[in-house]
């Protein structure tokens, strides 16, 4: 008999283990990112996982904001079934999960459900790559799909293979920046928490000055910190005679690591250019550590007039010339 548990209902670590026993590994279904996404305020966080007696069969992240099922303004990970059970019982379980989700819709009186495939959720610890199988099966569930292209470098590649594809204007500009012999630093839970207050303070207000603005609430900022604290991120930096000139801060788990938010220092961009140097090592480190992949980010194209701002334009573009290849990502609405 199906059990429907809760995300409320059951403590962080117990989620965590549910969802590695169906080996779904991506950060996206972790109940520390869950987390992120609901203290954007004004969310109800209904997700959920599947239980056969003590057997996890799916997982299903979901959340009511104020006119739709989603986090906010953050659609919701799709829901995942174990891969390793029978087909047709797949698409039983499928069938059953979005007439749940059919119900929540009539039930709140709210117009649509946003959810989204990453192809992080397909991979195969085993061979260690990602497997795209059965990745839009859910597009019959949706009234529309959106198709976004994926920047994600595999980290297997040698340090050559990785070097060699680089753009040439982004080895000169890495290259530069190594030749005013800046400081590369790393912020982590191997640090004290005088530390991790401290730089990770620096690094909020650095980003708050950049931005002019508030561009998260508090308690989202105190999450990434603990998040370092729990060894679910990383905050690196570079310094040129112990002046801070940017931060790059990422998140990660046993298998990938991806570009979180990221800020210069406003009057040394101009003639250091660090974001060049910044990622690329960040990258170095976690092929280091053994990270099998590094997400970029997305990558935008400007077809459609006024659907990404210059500034989206600008910065995937420039993920793009550190030479990885694109993975689908899909964004499904449903009405």
């Amino acid at each position: 008999m199906l059990k429907k548990i809760k995300f409320t209902e059951i403590e962080k670590e117990d989620w965590d283990f549910y969802i590695d026993s169906i080996n779904i590994y991506s950060p996206h279904y972790s109940s520390w990112l869950i987390e992120y996404y609901i203290k954007f305020g004004n969310i109800t966080n209904l997700s959920y996982i599947l239980l056969d007696g003590t057997t996890c069969l799916a997982v299903v992240p979901l959340a009511l904001s104020s006119k739709y099922l989603s986090f906010g303004q953050t659609y919701c990970p799709s829901p995942f079934v174990n891969k390793n059970l029978k087909e047709s019982y797949r698409r039983k379980l499928y069938k059953y999960i979005f007439e749940d989700i059919d119900d929540c819709i009539k039930n709140a009186g709210i117009q649509r459900y946003l959810f989204s495939t990453h192809p992080f959720q397909g991979f195969n610890a085993q061979k260690k790559y990602l497997d795209l199988n059965n990745y839009f099966e859910l597009i019959k569930y949706a009234t529309t799909t959106k198709i976004v292209n994926t920047l994600i470098l595999d980290l297997s590649k040698t340090k050559d293979q990785l070097n060699n594809g680089l753009s040439k204007y982004h080895r000169k500009n890495i290259k530069k920046v190594e030749n005013k012999k800046v400081r590369f630093r790393i912020i982590n839970s191997n640090n004290s928490l005088e530390d991790i207050n401290k730089t990770f303070y620096d690094y909020k207000n650095e980003h708050l000055n950049s931005a002019g603005k508030i561009t998260r609430p508090d308690e989202t900022w105190e999450h990434m910190k603990n998040c370092i604290m729990n060894d679910k991120a990383d905050l690196f930096f570079i310094e040129k005679d112990n002046v801070r000139i940017s931060y790059l801060f990422c998140g990660k788990n046993k298998y990938f690591a991806f570009g979180w938010s990221q800020v210069n220092i406003d009057k040394f961009e101009k003639e250091f250019m660090p974001r060049h140097y910044l990622e690329w090592m960040a990258i170095q480190y976690y092929k280091e550590q053994k990270i099998n992949f590094y997400e970029l980010g997305e990558r935008y194209y400007d077809i459609i007039k006024n659907e990404y701002s210059e500034k989206e334009l600008s910065i995937s573009y420039f993920k793009e010339k550190f030479g990885s290849p694109t993975y689908p990502r899909a964004y499904f609405v449903k009405v």
